[in-house]
């Protein structure tokens, strides 16, 4: 893929893409992405990524319709495992810019970047 990012952006066999914090967090300051935090919903109220939408990987089949159609999205879970399950179902619904967060919101938290908490 050419990009900005280099290696740190990796197409899966699957048909979405594997990134690093640092991309990620380039990503998300260009104000190009569509932010979906597919963990669940409690875990999302306590903290999540500024300006991300939580729909969890259970409800996603449900509410796909409510993912702006031509988006590039950058979604994360808690451990980068949903994340990647979430990920195979937006490329099989025909989203083709589907960008998982390596490590999670968790490995986002320890890198200590920005994030909006209600604990």
């Amino acid at each position: 893929m050419e990009n900005s990012y280099g290696k740190s952006v990796v197409k899966r066999s699957e048909g979405f893409y594997n990134v690093s914090l640092y991309a990620a967090k380039q990503m998300l300051e260009s104000g190009d992405f569509f932010v979906l935090d597919v963990r669940p919903h409690s875990l999302f109220t306590d903290s999540h990524i500024k300006g991300a939408v939580n729909i969890s990987v259970i409800e996603l089949p449900d509410k796909i319709d409510e993912i702006p159609v031509n988006s590039k999205i950058l979604l994360y879970c808690q451990f980068d495992i949903m994340s990647r399950s979430a990920a195979k179902k937006l490329v099989k619904a025909g989203f083709i810019e589907v960008y998982n967060i390596i490590g999670g919101f968790g490995a986002w938290c320890r890198a200590g970047y920005d994030y909006v908490s209600d604990i």
